[in-house]
Protein backbone atom coordinates (compact mmCIF):
# COMPACT_ATOMS: atom_id res chain seq x y z
CA UNK A 1 0.00 0.00 0.00
CA UNK A 2 1.47 2.95 -1.00
CA UNK A 3 2.22 6.36 1.01
CA UNK A 4 -0.46 8.63 0.52
CA UNK A 5 0.00 12.10 0.30
CA UNK A 6 -2.12 14.94 2.41
CA UNK A 7 -4.06 15.95 -0.77
CA UNK A 8 -5.18 12.43 -1.37
CA UNK A 9 -6.96 12.03 1.79
CA UNK A 10 -10.61 11.23 1.26
CA UNK A 11 -12.81 9.87 4.11
CA UNK A 12 -16.26 9.41 4.72
CA UNK A 13 -17.01 9.78 8.61
CA UNK A 14 -20.39 7.67 9.87
CA UNK A 15 -21.99 8.34 13.19
CA UNK A 16 -25.30 6.74 14.18
CA UNK A 17 -27.75 9.10 15.78
CA UNK A 18 -30.26 9.29 18.25
CA UNK A 19 -31.43 13.11 19.41
CA UNK A 20 -28.12 13.70 19.68
CA UNK A 21 -29.12 16.91 21.11
CA UNK A 22 -27.79 20.81 20.73
CA UNK A 23 -23.92 19.48 21.31
CA UNK A 24 -23.94 17.27 17.99
CA UNK A 25 -23.23 20.98 16.66
CA UNK A 26 -19.81 20.80 18.19
CA UNK A 27 -19.22 17.76 16.47
CA UNK A 28 -20.41 18.50 13.13
CA UNK A 29 -18.71 21.75 13.10
CA UNK A 30 -14.98 20.25 14.08
CA UNK A 31 -15.27 18.01 11.42
CA UNK A 32 -16.07 20.56 8.93
CA UNK A 33 -12.94 22.50 10.43
CA UNK A 34 -10.51 19.84 10.18
CA UNK A 35 -7.59 20.34 8.05
CA UNK A 36 -4.86 18.78 5.37
CA UNK A 37 -7.96 16.46 3.88
CA UNK A 38 -8.99 16.20 0.10
CA UNK A 39 -12.46 15.04 0.84
CA UNK A 40 -14.47 14.34 3.88
CA UNK A 41 -17.81 13.41 3.67
CA UNK A 42 -20.50 12.81 6.91
CA UNK A 43 -22.63 10.33 6.78
CA UNK A 44 -25.41 10.39 9.64
CA UNK A 45 -27.43 7.14 9.62
CA UNK A 46 -30.35 8.17 12.22
CA UNK A 47 -32.85 5.70 13.66
CA UNK A 48 -36.09 8.02 14.24
CA UNK A 49 -34.36 11.73 15.86
CA UNK A 50 -37.42 14.08 16.77
CA UNK A 51 -34.95 17.13 18.29
CA UNK A 52 -33.34 18.39 15.23
CA UNK A 53 -31.01 15.94 14.39
CA UNK A 54 -31.60 15.18 11.20
CA UNK A 55 -31.80 18.74 10.24
CA UNK A 56 -28.70 20.04 12.17
CA UNK A 57 -27.15 17.47 10.27
CA UNK A 58 -28.39 18.74 7.15
CA UNK A 59 -26.92 22.13 7.94
CA UNK A 60 -23.38 20.61 8.03
CA UNK A 61 -24.16 19.27 4.44
CA UNK A 62 -24.18 15.71 5.75
CA UNK A 63 -25.82 12.78 3.77
CA UNK A 64 -28.44 11.33 5.76
CA UNK A 65 -29.81 7.63 5.92
CA UNK A 66 -32.55 7.41 8.21
CA UNK A 67 -33.74 4.24 8.92
CA UNK A 68 -37.15 3.03 12.03
CA UNK A 69 -35.89 3.59 15.38
CA UNK A 70 -36.79 -0.66 16.12
CA UNK A 71 -34.25 -1.18 13.37
CA UNK A 72 -31.41 0.43 14.78
CA UNK A 73 -28.45 -1.91 15.97
CA UNK A 74 -25.41 -0.79 16.58
CA UNK A 75 -23.91 -3.44 13.34
CA UNK A 76 -26.80 -2.58 10.94
CA UNK A 77 -26.90 1.04 11.19
CA UNK A 78 -22.58 1.30 10.74
CA UNK A 79 -23.05 -0.87 7.79
CA UNK A 80 -25.60 1.04 6.36
CA UNK A 81 -23.36 3.93 6.43
CA UNK A 82 -20.38 2.44 4.81
CA UNK A 83 -22.90 0.92 2.17
CA UNK A 84 -23.38 4.47 1.67
CA UNK A 85 -20.03 5.69 1.98
CA UNK A 86 -17.91 7.02 -1.50
CA UNK A 87 -14.54 7.48 -0.03
CA UNK A 88 -11.59 4.70 -0.05
CA UNK A 89 -11.77 4.94 3.89
CA UNK A 90 -14.21 5.11 6.59
CA UNK A 91 -13.91 6.78 9.97
CA UNK A 92 -16.95 5.64 12.45
CA UNK A 93 -17.61 7.87 15.42
CA UNK A 94 -20.82 8.30 17.84
CA UNK A 95 -22.30 11.55 18.51
CA UNK A 96 -21.32 12.41 21.28
CA UNK A 97 -17.40 12.27 20.46
CA UNK A 98 -15.14 15.15 19.95
CA UNK A 99 -12.18 15.38 17.81
CA UNK A 100 -9.19 16.84 19.75
CA UNK A 101 -7.98 18.79 17.45
CA UNK A 102 -8.16 19.87 13.31
CA UNK A 103 -5.55 17.38 12.93
CA UNK A 104 -7.46 14.58 14.09
CA UNK A 105 -9.14 12.80 11.06
CA UNK A 106 -5.73 12.97 9.31
CA UNK A 107 -4.34 11.35 12.52
CA UNK A 108 -6.05 8.64 12.71
CA UNK A 109 -6.22 7.61 8.84
CA UNK A 110 -2.58 8.33 8.49
CA UNK A 111 -1.11 4.81 9.95
CA UNK A 112 -3.59 2.92 7.06
CA UNK A 113 -1.94 4.80 4.27
CA UNK A 114 2.04 4.84 5.44
CA UNK A 115 2.10 1.27 3.97
CA UNK A 116 2.49 -0.58 7.18
CA UNK A 117 0.08 -3.22 6.57
CA UNK A 118 -2.46 -1.55 9.09
CA UNK A 119 -5.80 -2.57 8.62
CA UNK A 120 -7.48 -0.32 11.47
CA UNK A 121 -6.88 2.54 13.51
CA UNK A 122 -8.44 3.19 16.92
CA UNK A 123 -7.57 5.23 19.08
CA UNK A 124 -8.04 5.95 23.12
CA UNK A 125 -10.73 8.04 24.77
CA UNK A 126 -10.39 11.60 27.08
CA UNK A 127 -12.71 12.31 29.69
CA UNK A 128 -14.75 15.92 29.04
CA UNK A 129 -14.56 18.00 31.19
CA UNK A 130 -17.50 17.23 32.79
CA UNK A 131 -16.58 13.77 33.95
CA UNK A 132 -17.56 12.42 36.68
CA UNK A 133 -14.59 10.40 38.97
CA UNK A 134 -15.83 6.88 38.14
CA UNK A 135 -15.69 7.97 34.09
CA UNK A 136 -12.36 9.40 34.77
CA UNK A 137 -11.37 6.60 36.89
CA UNK A 138 -12.76 3.56 33.87
CA UNK A 139 -10.83 5.47 30.98
CA UNK A 140 -7.31 5.91 32.84
CA UNK A 141 -7.87 2.17 34.11
CA UNK A 142 -8.48 1.20 30.39
CA UNK A 143 -5.51 3.46 29.05
CA UNK A 144 -2.94 1.64 31.58
CA UNK A 145 -4.45 -1.81 30.93
CA UNK A 146 -3.70 -1.11 27.02
CA UNK A 147 -0.47 -0.21 27.64
CA UNK A 148 -0.56 2.98 25.51
CA UNK A 149 -0.34 5.67 27.83
CA UNK A 150 1.46 8.96 25.87
CA UNK A 151 2.64 6.02 23.08
CA UNK A 152 1.11 4.05 20.16
CA UNK A 153 0.68 0.40 19.48
CA UNK A 154 0.58 -2.09 16.53
CA UNK A 155 -1.67 -4.76 17.67
CA UNK A 156 -2.16 -8.60 16.08
CA UNK A 157 -2.47 -11.94 16.78
CA UNK A 158 1.37 -13.42 18.31
CA UNK A 159 2.30 -16.81 17.19
CA UNK A 160 1.44 -18.47 20.40
CA UNK A 161 0.46 -17.42 23.93
CA UNK A 162 3.25 -16.89 26.86
CA UNK A 163 2.88 -19.85 29.63
CA UNK A 164 -0.49 -19.06 31.30
CA UNK A 165 -1.61 -16.33 29.28
CA UNK A 166 -5.45 -16.89 28.75
CA UNK A 167 -6.45 -16.78 24.40
CA UNK A 168 -9.49 -14.26 26.05
CA UNK A 169 -6.65 -11.64 27.28
CA UNK A 170 -4.27 -11.66 24.19
CA UNK A 171 -7.97 -11.30 21.77
CA UNK A 172 -9.01 -8.38 24.18
CA UNK A 173 -5.34 -6.64 24.23
CA UNK A 174 -4.98 -6.81 21.11
CA UNK A 175 -8.45 -6.66 18.87
CA UNK A 176 -9.81 -3.94 20.74
CA UNK A 177 -11.20 -1.45 18.19
CA UNK A 178 -13.74 0.83 19.70
CA UNK A 179 -16.16 2.29 17.94
CA UNK A 180 -16.20 6.14 19.41
CA UNK A 181 -13.67 6.70 16.65
CA UNK A 182 -12.53 3.66 14.54
CA UNK A 183 -10.70 3.84 10.84
CA UNK A 184 -10.73 1.40 7.90
CA UNK A 185 -9.84 1.13 4.49
CA UNK A 186 -13.37 0.61 3.03
CA UNK A 187 -12.75 -2.39 0.97
CA UNK A 188 -11.28 -4.17 4.02
CA UNK A 189 -14.42 -3.31 6.34
CA UNK A 190 -16.48 -4.31 3.07
CA UNK A 191 -15.29 -8.10 3.44
CA UNK A 192 -15.97 -8.13 7.25
CA UNK A 193 -18.72 -5.63 7.73
CA UNK A 194 -20.03 -5.98 11.60
CA UNK A 195 -22.07 -8.50 12.92
CA UNK A 196 -23.13 -8.15 16.44
CA UNK A 197 -25.54 -6.03 18.06
CA UNK A 198 -22.80 -4.99 20.80
CA UNK A 199 -19.17 -5.59 21.06
CA UNK A 200 -19.27 -5.35 17.79
CA UNK A 201 -15.91 -3.89 17.22
CA UNK A 202 -14.28 -6.31 19.66
CA UNK A 203 -15.44 -9.21 17.16
CA UNK A 204 -14.26 -7.39 14.64
CA UNK A 205 -11.11 -6.62 15.60
CA UNK A 206 -10.85 -10.34 17.14
CA UNK A 207 -11.46 -11.47 13.34
CA UNK A 208 -9.38 -9.27 11.85
CA UNK A 209 -6.00 -10.39 13.67
CA UNK A 210 -7.25 -14.12 13.75
CA UNK A 211 -6.83 -13.48 9.73
CA UNK A 212 -3.31 -11.70 10.08
CA UNK A 213 -4.43 -8.32 9.83
CA UNK A 214 -2.48 -5.86 11.66
CA UNK A 215 -4.39 -2.87 13.68
CA UNK A 216 -3.08 0.44 15.29
CA UNK A 217 -4.12 1.55 18.63
CA UNK A 218 -3.41 5.16 19.30
CA UNK A 219 -2.56 6.53 22.04
CA UNK A 220 -1.13 9.52 21.45
CA UNK A 221 -4.20 10.81 19.80
CA UNK A 222 -7.03 10.92 21.68
CA UNK A 223 -11.06 11.67 21.37
CA UNK A 224 -12.77 13.25 23.96
CA UNK A 225 -15.68 11.29 24.66
CA UNK A 226 -17.38 10.41 28.67
CA UNK A 227 -20.76 9.59 29.57
CA UNK A 228 -21.72 10.07 33.66
CA UNK A 229 -24.29 7.61 34.14
CA UNK A 230 -26.16 5.88 37.27
CA UNK A 231 -25.33 2.57 38.43
CA UNK A 232 -28.61 0.42 36.74
CA UNK A 233 -26.78 1.55 33.25
CA UNK A 234 -23.64 0.03 34.29
CA UNK A 235 -25.75 -2.83 35.60
CA UNK A 236 -27.47 -2.96 32.36
CA UNK A 237 -24.25 -2.93 29.98
CA UNK A 238 -22.60 -5.69 32.23
CA UNK A 239 -25.16 -8.13 31.42
CA UNK A 240 -25.48 -7.31 27.79
CA UNK A 241 -21.52 -7.18 27.71
CA UNK A 242 -21.00 -10.99 29.28
CA UNK A 243 -23.74 -12.37 27.11
CA UNK A 244 -21.96 -11.49 24.39
CA UNK A 245 -18.74 -12.51 25.53
CA UNK A 246 -19.82 -15.70 26.03
CA UNK A 247 -19.93 -15.69 22.23
CA UNK A 248 -17.21 -14.00 20.69
CA UNK A 249 -14.57 -15.64 23.65
CA UNK A 250 -14.66 -19.28 24.59
CA UNK A 251 -12.49 -18.62 28.04
CA UNK A 252 -13.11 -15.43 29.27
CA UNK A 253 -13.03 -15.23 32.88
CA UNK A 254 -16.41 -16.13 34.84
CA UNK A 255 -17.37 -16.05 38.33
CA UNK A 256 -19.86 -18.48 38.29
CA UNK A 257 -22.36 -18.82 41.38
CA UNK A 258 -25.58 -21.20 41.50
CA UNK A 259 -28.63 -19.49 41.99
CA UNK A 260 -28.89 -19.15 45.49
CA UNK A 261 -25.54 -17.89 45.95
CA UNK A 262 -26.22 -14.83 43.48
CA UNK A 263 -29.63 -13.72 45.20
CA UNK A 264 -27.62 -13.95 48.76
CA UNK A 265 -24.71 -12.29 47.63
CA UNK A 266 -26.47 -9.69 45.42
CA UNK A 267 -28.80 -8.51 49.04
CA UNK A 268 -25.59 -8.76 51.17
CA UNK A 269 -23.05 -6.86 48.80
CA UNK A 270 -26.12 -4.06 48.82
CA UNK A 271 -26.42 -4.24 52.73
CA UNK A 272 -22.81 -4.24 52.91
CA UNK A 273 -21.81 -1.19 50.77
CA UNK A 274 -24.94 1.31 52.08
CA UNK A 275 -23.28 0.28 55.92
CA UNK A 276 -20.11 1.26 54.45
CA UNK A 277 -21.28 4.26 52.53
CA UNK A 278 -22.74 5.70 55.91
CA UNK A 279 -19.22 5.35 57.41
CA UNK A 280 -17.35 6.96 54.59
CA UNK A 281 -19.52 10.29 54.71
CA UNK A 282 -18.73 10.60 58.40
CA UNK A 283 -14.87 10.56 57.38
CA UNK A 284 -13.56 14.36 58.06
CA UNK A 285 -12.20 15.73 54.87
CA UNK A 286 -9.85 18.25 56.74
CA UNK A 287 -7.86 15.18 57.15
CA UNK A 288 -4.96 15.16 54.20
CA UNK A 289 -5.78 12.80 50.97
CA UNK A 290 -4.13 10.07 51.75
CA UNK A 291 -5.30 9.93 55.62
CA UNK A 292 -9.01 9.87 53.97
CA UNK A 293 -7.94 7.27 51.51
CA UNK A 294 -6.30 5.30 53.94
CA UNK A 295 -9.50 5.60 56.19
CA UNK A 296 -11.84 4.28 53.13
CA UNK A 297 -9.62 1.26 52.83
CA UNK A 298 -9.82 0.09 56.63
CA UNK A 299 -13.55 0.48 56.15
CA UNK A 300 -14.35 -1.48 52.99
CA UNK A 301 -13.41 -4.78 55.31
CA UNK A 302 -15.18 -7.85 54.38
CA UNK A 303 -16.07 -8.45 58.17
CA UNK A 304 -16.79 -4.60 59.08
CA UNK A 305 -19.05 -2.09 58.11
CA UNK A 306 -22.24 -3.07 60.26
CA UNK A 307 -21.91 -0.17 62.74
CA UNK A 308 -25.43 1.34 63.37
CA UNK A 309 -26.60 3.08 59.93
CA UNK A 310 -27.09 7.17 60.57
CA UNK A 311 -29.39 9.32 58.08
CA UNK A 312 -27.84 8.16 54.61
CA UNK A 313 -26.44 11.10 53.08
CA UNK A 314 -25.57 9.45 49.59
CA UNK A 315 -28.67 7.60 48.57
CA UNK A 316 -28.83 4.96 45.84
CA UNK A 317 -31.28 5.31 42.82
CA UNK A 318 -34.51 4.67 42.99
CA UNK A 319 -34.50 1.97 40.09
CA UNK A 320 -31.23 0.27 42.20
CA UNK A 321 -33.52 0.41 45.35
CA UNK A 322 -36.75 -1.67 43.52
CA UNK A 323 -34.36 -3.90 41.49
CA UNK A 324 -32.65 -5.05 44.83
CA UNK A 325 -36.29 -5.08 46.53
CA UNK A 326 -37.33 -7.99 43.95
CA UNK A 327 -34.18 -9.96 44.33
CA UNK A 328 -34.55 -9.43 48.58
CA UNK A 329 -38.21 -11.18 48.18
CA UNK A 330 -36.26 -14.11 46.91
CA UNK A 331 -33.36 -14.13 49.10
CA UNK A 332 -35.08 -13.84 52.18
CA UNK A 333 -36.16 -17.52 51.58
CA UNK A 334 -33.28 -18.94 51.79
CA UNK A 335 -30.57 -20.39 54.53
CA UNK A 336 -27.57 -17.32 54.38
CA UNK A 337 -25.32 -20.46 55.07
CA UNK A 338 -26.00 -21.32 51.54
CA UNK A 339 -23.34 -18.54 50.22
CA UNK A 340 -20.78 -18.53 52.75
CA UNK A 341 -18.01 -19.95 50.04
CA UNK A 342 -19.43 -17.32 47.46
CA UNK A 343 -19.17 -14.11 49.76
CA UNK A 344 -15.40 -13.94 49.47
CA UNK A 345 -15.54 -14.52 45.49
CA UNK A 346 -18.19 -11.61 45.21
CA UNK A 347 -16.03 -9.51 47.67
CA UNK A 348 -12.92 -10.04 46.06
CA UNK A 349 -14.23 -9.00 42.83
CA UNK A 350 -16.01 -5.43 44.00
CA UNK A 351 -13.14 -5.03 46.08
CA UNK A 352 -10.44 -4.88 43.72
CA UNK A 353 -12.53 -2.07 41.82
CA UNK A 354 -12.31 -0.05 44.76
CA UNK A 355 -8.98 -0.74 45.06
CA UNK A 356 -8.47 0.56 41.38
CA UNK A 357 -10.63 4.01 42.65
CA UNK A 358 -7.94 4.55 45.19
CA UNK A 359 -5.40 3.89 43.19
CA UNK A 360 -5.87 5.93 41.03
CA UNK A 361 -7.18 8.86 43.39
CA UNK A 362 -3.53 8.20 45.41
CA UNK A 363 -1.85 8.77 42.05
CA UNK A 364 -3.84 11.29 40.75
CA UNK A 365 -2.72 15.23 41.10
CA UNK A 366 -5.21 16.36 43.55
CA UNK A 367 -3.77 17.62 46.75
CA UNK A 368 -7.05 16.74 48.99
CA UNK A 369 -10.34 14.78 49.18
CA UNK A 370 -13.00 17.23 49.06
CA UNK A 371 -16.23 16.64 50.40
CA UNK A 372 -17.37 16.46 46.65
CA UNK A 373 -15.03 13.96 45.45
CA UNK A 374 -16.34 12.16 49.08
CA UNK A 375 -19.48 12.13 47.20
CA UNK A 376 -18.38 10.81 43.99
CA UNK A 377 -16.31 8.27 45.89
CA UNK A 378 -19.84 6.93 47.21
CA UNK A 379 -21.90 7.43 43.82
CA UNK A 380 -19.17 5.23 42.30
CA UNK A 381 -19.50 2.53 44.77
CA UNK A 382 -23.17 2.26 43.82
CA UNK A 383 -21.87 2.15 39.66
CA UNK A 384 -19.36 -0.86 40.76
CA UNK A 385 -22.36 -2.70 42.64
CA UNK A 386 -24.36 -2.44 39.49
CA UNK A 387 -21.21 -3.88 37.37
CA UNK A 388 -20.92 -6.50 40.08
CA UNK A 389 -24.33 -7.68 40.10
CA UNK A 390 -24.49 -7.44 36.39
CA UNK A 391 -21.73 -9.50 35.44
CA UNK A 392 -22.72 -11.80 38.18
CA UNK A 393 -26.45 -12.59 36.47
CA UNK A 394 -24.51 -12.56 32.74
CA UNK A 395 -22.26 -15.77 34.29
CA UNK A 396 -25.49 -17.20 36.02
CA UNK A 397 -25.76 -21.11 34.84
CA UNK A 398 -28.58 -23.50 35.37
CA UNK A 399 -31.30 -20.65 36.50
CA UNK A 400 -34.81 -22.40 37.75
CA UNK A 401 -38.27 -21.58 37.77
CA UNK A 402 -37.79 -19.64 41.33
CA UNK A 403 -35.69 -16.81 39.24
CA UNK A 404 -38.32 -16.78 35.92
CA UNK A 405 -39.90 -13.08 37.08
CA UNK A 406 -36.29 -12.12 37.49
CA UNK A 407 -34.80 -13.20 33.94
CA UNK A 408 -37.73 -11.14 32.47
CA UNK A 409 -37.03 -8.29 34.69
CA UNK A 410 -32.94 -8.75 33.27
CA UNK A 411 -34.26 -9.47 29.87
CA UNK A 412 -35.97 -6.03 29.99
CA UNK A 413 -32.50 -4.24 31.58
CA UNK A 414 -30.61 -5.48 28.68
CA UNK A 415 -32.40 -3.80 25.91
CA UNK A 416 -31.52 -0.93 24.55
CA UNK A 417 -27.88 -0.86 25.37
Amino acid sequence: MAKTTGSELNVSIIIPTYNAGPDFRLLLGCLRDQKDINSLEIIVVDSGSNDGTVEMAGEYQAKIVEIPHEAFSHSYSRNLGAENAKNEYILFMVQDALPENEFWVRNMIQPIMDGDNISAVTCVERPREDADLFAKMAISDQIQWLDVKNKNRIMFLPSELQENQKYEYVIRQNGCLNDVACAYCKDVFMKYKYRLNYAEDLDMGKRLIEDGHRLMLLGMTVVRHSHNRPAMYYLRRMLVERRVFGKILDDYDRIVLTENEFLLGSVWLYDKIICWISEITRIPVLWSKFAVLDAIKGILTLDGGFLKIRKLKIQPEQDLINLVGEIRIYAETLDNNEFSAAKEKIYAYYKSKIDALIGYLWNNNEEEITLETLMEICEAMYCFYGNTIGMLWGDLENKTQKTENLQKLFDELAKGI
